[in-house]
């Protein structure tokens, strides 16, 4: 009797798995991160566990998720940085369905990646602002 052992691989970090084998369907946490990634264009895993309620390896598994099943795009922005997330074209099929957005013509894969470092790096910078003042405020919100 011939069985084989099914191992657990780890899936790459950089590199999309179109087969990845991980059971997925978008939840509203899912939506509230692709949404976020639209309106901040590039979000760092830092910043979206900041502005998403939820566990980090809960956010991280989602992410992992969005990646490997097209919604979200994965760049690294420079050595110094961790990877960078911008709405894939999956994600931006869901965003038109879900916000009744023009989706038009946009291959956001190629657009992600052919971002300019400085445009990137500009663009990270008033994402970590407006991420940690939009945090800043929520928690006063919740004080009241």
């Amino acid at each position: 009797m011939d069985t084989k052992k099914t191992e657990n691989k780890r899936l790459p970090r950089g590199k999309r798995v179109l087969d990845s084998g991980l059971a997925f369907r978008l939840q509203d946490r899912d939506r509230e991160i692709l949404k976020l990634v639209y309106a901040y264009r590039f979000l760092t895993t830092d910043l979206i566990q900041l502005l998403v309620s939820g566990s980090k390896d809960v956010i991280n598994r989602r992410l992992q998720k969005l990646f490997h099943n097209n919604y979200l795009d994965r760049i690294k922005a420079s050595m110094y940085e961790a990877f960078v997330y911008a709405l894939g074209n999956k994600g931006a099929d869901e965003l038109a369905l879900l916000l009744g957005i023009d989706r038009g013509e946009i291959d956001w894969t190629t657009k992600n990646h052919e971002a300019k470092v400085l445009f990137m790096d500009h663009t990270l910078m008033i994402s970590r602002f407006r991420a940690i003042l939009t945090s800043a405020l929520k928690g006063k919100q919740n004080a009241k």
